[in-house]
């Protein structure tokens, strides 16, 4: 007996072992053939109507090769027979640049169910076909597409390219079922009608030219035929294991039919085969209806308790915009944000959503956001003026003044009568120092809408700030009807710039006649008795503007003014005590108290009222101010002391307050700055960034944070592109500012656009002014400031300037000069010494040493101001 060699054995079985499991491994060739009796499988169950099959095979083919180009095209085939284009969409989309034909007809067929008719239009124009069935599928879907989008001449010339290839009956029937289409949409019923029968005669099944047909018959009010040619269609279609669009729009219309001809039971019927074919999708629509009256009622908690019961089972963009519309309610712009924009398509979007989620984000300060989200739309929506007037203000708060403008011009060609949109372009104009073109426009709003209560307010006050070289548009009105109340407080306004006092007393007491409760004219005679020191009328006045609105915090105000210019400062404490007692929901009190402690420099006891103010009434802008207001002191404070962590606190606390206020963060990347914590502020700019990626503001803190790091050329090239996108006082200055640092002469040559760009600013004729004075050019300098001075006649330091430039070149306006700017000024040291020192030299030496004993109390450690003292006592 022989022995077996173990290590033979041992070779023998790993080889058959290695064999064997070689043997049981798919080969490439069989994951192929594997697939392919898949694909097979799932196309045969599609073309026998058994969908629910199908759609498993198509999953199992998915699942063995995701990027088979098949399996792809198949499972968004079945999708799309399902009438679910956005499945398809999901599939079919990743690969939109493939060439292959007939997947890029398969996606454009996907874009047109999916209501994108733009984009099946412009994939159509880059889709190349060579065989007979691609030509006619492409000219097929391009008359659809032109059809959607109206263009009727394109859609005909694309029917004419169909009847040129008719060859047999299929051809034909669908030839005349698509122009009938085209007849119908132009309310052509007649021709649309014979169209269709002639497409029933090459095909009798042919189920689109039954649904027409039916549809015409319907609009015509004969019903009996309308259900004839829809019992047809029903007919017409074969058998599938689910309900596929085509069956559920026949059934649909046969429910329309029946119930018109009062057969409500019949109707039921179908009503519940759709209601089985989709479980659930009834109560939530039931739910979704019962939420939207709620709505409408106002009853919005119980309204947003559904709408989150319909959102969590099934979600839809109604329920969504529901939602958003709730979160706006609230003033939760964030949250409505993400809630419109989830799931968002501009292209498929009625206007009203597309509307919606455009004036929310520009709420929240996304005007690049809007931009592109209605870029295209405002092409293919050229004649809605809502769209285009969105499109127009996000333009213009991003700087883009030129498309802006003409988007809100063609806005209001459009629609002249919606006088908001001149308001907006008023509104931009003023915001960018053009008054002239600001008033054409409010004018204008005014004469469509001369009743409206904004438009009254907007043109008053531009009247009241700039000169005027015509008539103001309410004193024609006035004169046509002179018992209107408000016509009366308008003239009034206007009679008091004009220096007309007691004309102006004459209309606003008339305007109260006439409607005791006109709460404008009630404040402006007010207003009146407080300049000509009438205060008890005064008093009386303001008192009575605080019953007529309790809530309106500027008769508060104006009743404290009262009070204290009469010398009873003990009494204001206790009254406004007394007031918030009485109206304790109005925040007027405590914004009175809040700024009486802050003029006496009690922060802490401002700030307490501040934010009592601001707790009774979260939302009302003055409240917010005040606390705003404190905390920009208590931070101006802290920042002057160099104590960057209290700073930092205060701007916390305001941003609380207001989160996504701008001026705040920027204050607080220049407190950042200043404490060399450059990477928190690069942290906090991109927070800016989020929600205003290329704004003025945020290149213009880039600029300082570069300019911090010594990257002079990157600060520079930040500034270029704030300053182009906004020519304000701002960023002007900080531009000045870095010029003056790195490049002074560049510097002095930027004063002159700074002043040529921002029409009416005085501040850069002053730096200009006193730098010219410091170079020695006294008559440019003079020149410079008086332009200055005539646009703001009460600025001491320009006038004080002025006063010493005056005396050095023996001008006699000196002494007048420095007399104004040191009464408008009494306790600035280095005014009290101009005039003091300019009354020595004229020979009022008794009354220049008194000055200059001011001067040297105000400054004591001013070695100038020393001098000119010691000078003039030893005269």
């Amino acid at each position: 007996m022989h022995r077996v060699n173990q290590s033979i054995v041992y070779c023998i079985l790993t080889l058959l072992s290695a064999l064997l499991i070689a043997g049981c491994s798919p080969t490439p060739e069989d994951d192929t053939k594997l697939l392919a009796s898949t694909l097979k499988r799932a196309e045969a169950y599609a073309d026998q109507g058994q969908y629910k099959a199908a759609v498993i095979e198509a999953r199992n083919a998915l699942r063995m090769a995701p990027n088979s180009i098949d399996a792809i095209m198949l499972a968004s085939r079945i999708n799309i027979d399902l009438g679910q284009p956005k499945s398809a969409l999901d599939l079919l989309e990743p690969l939109k640049s493939n060439p292959d034909t007939t997947l890029r007809l398969l996606l454009a067929k996907a874009y047109l169910m999916r209501g994108k008719k733009r984009s099946a239009l412009e994939y159509l124009d880059n889709t190349t076909t060579t065989t007979t069935e691609e030509n006619d599928t492409k000219t097929t879907l391009l008359f659809r597409a032109n059809l959607l989008s109206n263009n009727y001449s394109d859609a005909a010339s694309n029917l004419a390219t169909l009847k040129s290839r008719i060859t047999d009956a299929d051809s034909k029937a669908n030839y005349h079922y698509s122009y009938s289409t085209l007849l119908f949409k132009q309310n052509k019923l007649s021709e649309a009608q014979e169209e269709a029968e002639k497409a029933l005669i090459a095909k009798p099944s042919h189920t689109d030219s039954l649904l027409i047909s039916a549809a015409i018959a319907f609009r015509n009010q004969d019903l009996e035929k309308s259900e004839t040619l829809l019992s047809d269609a029903l007919l017409s279609l074969t058998e599938t294991d689910v309900l596929l669009p085509q069956k559920t729009k026949v059934l649909q219309a046969l429910i329309d039919v029946l119930t018109a001809r009062g057969r409500s039971s019949e109707a039921l019927i179908y009503t519940r085969l759709l209601a089985q074919n989709n479980p659930g999708a009834s109560e939530q629509r039931s739910k979704l209806n019962e939420a939207l009256e709620l709505y409408r009622s106002g009853s919005y908690d119980e309204a947003e308790k559904l709408l989150l019961e319909v959102n969590n089972v099934a979600p839809n963009s109604k329920s969504k915009q529901l939602l958003g519309l709730l979160s706006l309610k609230k003033g939760n712009l964030d949250e409505a944000e993400s809630l419109l924009s989830e799931g968002f398509d501009p292209e498929i979007a009625n206007n009203q959503s597309l509307s919606l989620l455009a004036r929310t984000r520009l709420g929240l300060r996304q005007p690049s956001k809007v931009i592109a989200m209605l870029k295209e739309e405002v092409k293919a929506r050229e004649n809605n003026s809502e769209i285009l007037a969105l499109y127009g203000l996000a333009s213009l708060a991003e700087g883009n003044e030129k498309e802006g403008i003409t988007a809100l011009t063609k806005a209001i060609a459009i629609s002249p009568e919606k006088h908001r949109l001149r308001i907006a372009m008023a509104d931009y104009y003023s915001a960018n120092n053009k008054p002239k073109l600001a008033l054409k426009h409010l004018e204008e709003a005014y004469a469509k809408a001369p009743s409206s209560a904004s438009i009254q307010k907007r043109l008053l006050k531009h009247y009241l700030t700039h000169p005027y070289t015509t008539e103001p548009k309410f004193y024609s009105a006035y004169n046509a009807n002179t018992n209107d109340p408000q016509l009366n407080f308008l003239v009034g306004s206007l009679e008091h710039k004009s220096g007309q006092p007691q004309k102006a007393r004459e209309h606003f007491a008339r305007a109260i006649k006439l409607d005791p409760k006109s709460i404008d004219a009630t404040f402006a005679l007010a207003l009146l008795n407080l300049v000509e020191k009438r205060l008890p009328e005064a008093q009386e006045l303001f008192s009575a503007g605080i019953t007529l609105v309790p809530d309106n915090s500027r008769a508060y105000k104006g009743l404290a003014d009262a009070i204290l210019r009469q010398g009873n400062e003990s009494d204001l404490i206790p009254t406004m005590l007394k007031l918030a007692d009485q109206h304790p929901a109005s925040t007027g009190p405590d914004e009175v108290l809040s700024e009486y402690y802050l003029k006496q420099r009690d922060l802490d006891k401002a700030l307490t009222h501040a934010k009592a103010a601001h707790s009774k009434n979260p939302k009302a802008r003055s409240a917010i101010g005040q606390s705003l207001k404190i905390h920009n002191y208590r931070t101006q404070k802290a920042i002057s002391e160099s104590d960057y962590t209290a700073a930092r606190e205060e701007l916390m606390q305001a941003l609380q307050i207001e989160p996504n206020n701008t001026l705040f963060l920027a204050e607080l990347i220049g407190v950042e700055i200043a404490d060399n914590r450059i990477i928190e502020a690069k942290k906090i700019l991109g927070q800016i960034k989020q929600t205003n990626p290329e704004g003025a503001i945020t290149n213009s803190l880039a600029s300082d944070i570069a300019f911090k790091e010594g990257a002079l050329e990157d600060a520079l090239k930040f500034s270029d592109i704030a300053w182009g996108k906004s020519k304000s006082p701002i960023v002007a200055r900080k531009r000045y500012n870095m010029l003056k640092q790195s490049d002074p002469p560049t510097a002095i040559q930027f004063l002159d656009i700074w002043i040529s760009a921002i029409e009416g600013s005085a501040e850069p004729l002053k730096i200009k002014g006193s730098s010219l004075l410091g170079m020695g050019e006294y008559k440019s300098a003079i020149q410079t400031l008086e332009k200055a001075l005539a646009i703001s006649p009460n600025d001491p330091v320009t006038l004080n300037n002025l006063a010493w430039l005056y005396q050095e070149t023996k001008d006699p306006r000196s002494l007048e000069t420095a007399a104004k700017a040191h009464s408008l000024a009494p306790k600035n040291g280095g005014i009290a010494d101009t005039y003091g020192w300019i009354l020595v030299q004229d020979g009022q030496l008794k009354l220049g040493i008194k000055k200059l004993e001011l001067a040297s109390t105000l400054a004591p450690n001013n070695k100038e101001i020393q001098e000119h003292l010691a000078q003039a006592k030893s005269q």
